[in-house]
C-alpha cells in the first residue's frame, strides 16, 4: 500500500539493500519539500536504470550508476552528473534540475520529465 508522508530519504534507504529497485522506493515517495540531490546521494546500488527508478522517463536501458557516483561528490550537480548519461529524447538532467530547488514536489518534477524540454 502507498504510505503517505514518507520521506524520500527513508524510501531510498531501502535501495541501499541489494536486489531492491529504486522504482520500489520512489513509488512510496509522496512528500513535498524534497531535494533530489539529497535523495540520490543515498543511492549506492550499482547498475540502477533510470527507467526502473523513474518509470515516467521513456529512456530505456540507461544506467544511472555513473551519474550517481558523481552525485556523491558534493561539487557536482545532479544535472551535470545525469548529463553524462546518454539521453536520446528526454533531457533528464534539465528535468531533474528543477527538483534541486526546495519546495518542489517530486511528483510535479517527474511530470516535467514526461515531456522533452527545450534548451534555450
Amino acid at each position: 500500500m502507498m504510505t503517505p508522508l514518507i520521506k524520500v530519504r527513508e524510501a531510498l534507504h531501502l535501495v541501499m539493500t541489494p536486489l531492491i529497485e529504486v522504482r520500489e522506493a520512489l513509488h512510496l515517495v509522496r512528500t513535498p519539500l524534497i531535494v533530489v540531490r539529497e535523495a540520490l546521494h543515498l543511492v549506492r546500488t550499482p547498475l540502477i536504470r533510470v527507467r526502473e527508478a523513474l518509470h515516467l522517463v521513456m529512456t530505456p536501458l540507461i544506467k544511472v550508476r555513473e551519474a550517481l557516483l558523481l552525485v556523491r561528490t558534493s561539487l557536482i550537480r545532479v544535472r551535470e552528473a545525469l548529463h553524462l548519461v546518454r539521453t536520446p529524447l528526454i533531457k533528464v538532467g534539465e528535468a531533474l534540475h528543477l527538483v534541486m530547488t526546495p519546495l518542489i514536489e517530486v511528483r510535479e518534477a517527474l511530470i516535467q520529465v514526461m515531456t522533452p524540454l527545450i534548451v534555450k
